[in-house]
Formats: C-alpha cells, structure tokens, sequence
C-alpha cells in the first residue's frame, strides 16, 4: 500500500500551456507524492500522456463569465465527493469556493491556496463593482478556512497578509535551470517576442502600432480575449508581414522559439494593482534564454533590474518610448552587456531553489 500524500490540484487552466501548475504537480510528484491536477481542456489539446502525474478535465457547458465560475466550482465539490486525498490545494481565487465546499465530503484533508495574481485588481473586475465584491467576499470568508497559502512574489504576500492577516509563502514563478546553449543561426531574422494571454491592458495593441517605425517583426505566442482585435489592427495597418501570430505553444515548442528571439516584451497598462504587483513568468523565460528584455518600471521589475540589469524598464506604453527602448537594445555593446547580465542573474532565479520552498510548504501539511 502507498504510503505517498494524495495532493489534488484545481486550477481553470489548460495544463498543456501552463507552465507554473507543470512545474509545482511534477515536482510533488518526484518527491513522494502521489499528484493529480483538475483542470479543463479549453483550447481541445489533447495530453498523450506526457506528464508523470495524473491529468483530469472538467467539461463544462459554459467557458466564461459567471456562469461558468459557478459550474466550474460546482464541478471541483462534486469531484471532490467521489475522490479522497489528504490535500486539495486552489490554484486562483476562482477555484477557492469549490474546494471550499468539497472539503464537507473530506473531513480530515487540509486545503492549500496557491495565488498566482491578485484576482479581486484584474483589469476585467474594473467598473463591475458587484463582481468584485463577490470575489472579494469569497476571498475573506473562506480563505481564512484554509490550511496553508503561497503567492507569486513578496509585493502580492505582503498585500495578502495586511489584507486578510494571514501569512503567505512566496514560490517565484521561474524557470528550471538548464545547461542550455543558444541556437546560433547566421541568416536567421532578429525578432522581437510576446509571450502569454492576449489580454486587454498588456501593451499589445500599442507595440504593434508602434511597429511601422519599427525594423524588426514581432512574434505573438499566445491566444485570449482580444486576438480577433489584434489581427484586425493588423490588417488594418497592412503589417501582415511583420507581425506573426503563432497560437499557443506547448512549453518545448515555445522555448525554441524564445532562443531564437533578439528581444522579450512584457508590456502592461497601468491600469489594475494585479498588473503593477505582477512577476510574470516571461520576465525569466527570457532571462534563463539571455534574451533582453523590455519591461514595465513596476516594483517588482524594478527590484530585480535594481540588482541585476536583465530589463529596459518604461514607464509608460507611448509609441516613442517603445520604440526608443528598442533603440536602445539595438545597440550591439549594451545588447551583449544585457545578454551577460542575464547569464549572471539566472542562477539566482531558478525553479530549483523554488522548489525547496513548495517541498517545505507541503511537508509541513
């Protein structure tokens, strides 16, 4: 008989794209414990097996707004009252109220909240103030219930902890650390690259028109809400040619194309405290391939290049000031001066120190 911790993981997320849920499910599981992740199939990507711990979708009628939350949640008690583990863990806000009500059909087991973003300040609860009270009563009335909690960086558990006065780990959504040698390819054409949602307030819609003055293509990998408005401006600006939408990229897939790429963005509005206390999981993507980065002066960002000078920060998303950060970059000596700031700031930037911090975390249940 195993003698291994059962650890159920709930997140809204398609596991075949999400980078962080794969890295926290397998290494729980190379560490003796027995791991299955729920989420659902959104995007219809079929898994074949890939990964060492086990893999359930939740089908749902509805993909969005609230109805969907409801059913999804109602989804995650029922599952929780056909199958037993001794941890259940809520990955997001948005999962915390369905753990919350499964947790009656498993009396001994302890709950865990992983908060990957300040959900109640995202940019699509801004003017929808019911919504947000919603959210933000579920967060203070079932929350508390939980056994243990962990965040994305120090800026977000330092919110959390006045907010709901409750003590939150932090496990950085960085990347492994790998011997990795960059592809060299003589003829290939330099790239700017966006990784993740296509999302309203991410700097997209200004990056691509800032693009006409521009001498480089930009590379979108991703999918979201306003792809269908990103394309149209596209068109409209008649860029077909140098801006390219490549869809969503499974991690191994996405990290050949960040290799090859001469520049990283990660761009957001200024427009929810959930962008300007974020730490993106691109931020190091970039970083771990040495690729120079431009980036948003917020506080975490600005930490991090304080240190180590990884980033081009801006303070604002004005055509010329994207484009003169560009500039900037093309600068051959300050490019290999970025390039080798990277190589030094990745080894203090790993999922393997992370990883030490989720192992306690969950040891200790």
């Amino acid at each position: 008989m195993s003698t291994k911790k059962k650890i159920v993981l709930f997140a809204s997320s398609n596991i075949v794209y999400d980078q962080r849920m794969i890295k926290v499910c397998t290494s729980l599981q190379s560490n003796n414990f027995d791991v299955c992740f729920v989420g659902r199939n959104k995007c219809g990507k079929a898994l074949n097996n890939k990964f060492s711990f086990e893999v359930e979708n939740l089908k749902c009628w509805f993909n969005k707004g609230f109805l969907f939350y409801l059913e999804f949640n109602l989804r995650i008690a029922i599952y929780m009252f056909y199958h037993k583990a001794d941890i259940f863990t809520a990955n997001d806000l948005d999962t915390v109220l369905g753990v919350f009500l499964g947790k009656k059909f498993n009396k001994n087991t302890k709950l865990v909240f992983d908060a990957h973003e300040y959900f109640t300040e995202v940019p699509e609860l801004k003017n929808k103030a019911k919504k947000k009270q919603i959210w933000q009563w579920i967060e203070t009335k079932f929350l508390p219930k939980f056994d243990a909690f962990y965040t994305v960086n120090n800026s977000l558990a330092a919110i959390f902890e006045k907010n709901l006065n409750i003590s939150f780990q932090v496990v950085k959504n960085v990347a492994f650390l790998k011997k990795t040698k960059k592809p060299y390819k003589k003829n290939i054409d330099k790239y700017i690259l966006y990784q993740g949602a296509l999302n309203k307030a991410r700097g997209l819609e200004q990056m691509i028109a800032a693009m006409p003055r521009i001498d480089l293509q930009l590379q979108i990998a991703g999918s979201g809400d306003i792809e269908a408005e990103l394309k149209q401006q596209v068109e409209t600006l008649g860029l077909q040619n140098k801006v390219i939408f490549l869809g969503n990229l499974e991690p191994e897939k996405l990290l050949s194309v960040t290799q090859n790429a001469f520049i990283g963005i990660n761009l957001l509005e200024n427009t929810s405290l959930n962008y300007y206390y974020s730490l993106a999981n691109k931020f190091f993507d970039y970083m771990h391939q040495d690729i120079p980065q431009i980036c948003m002066n917020f506080p975490e960002y600005k930490a991090i290049n304080a240190k180590d000078e990884v980033a081009v920060l801006i303070k604002n998303l004005d055509q010329q000031v994207i484009i003169n950060a560009v500039k900037k970059l093309s600068n051959e000596n300050f490019y290999k001066k970025m390039q080798q700031n990277c190589k030094r700031a990745k080894s203090s930037y790993t999922w393997q120190n992370e990883e030490a911090k989720l192992l306690e975390i969950y040891s200790k249940i």
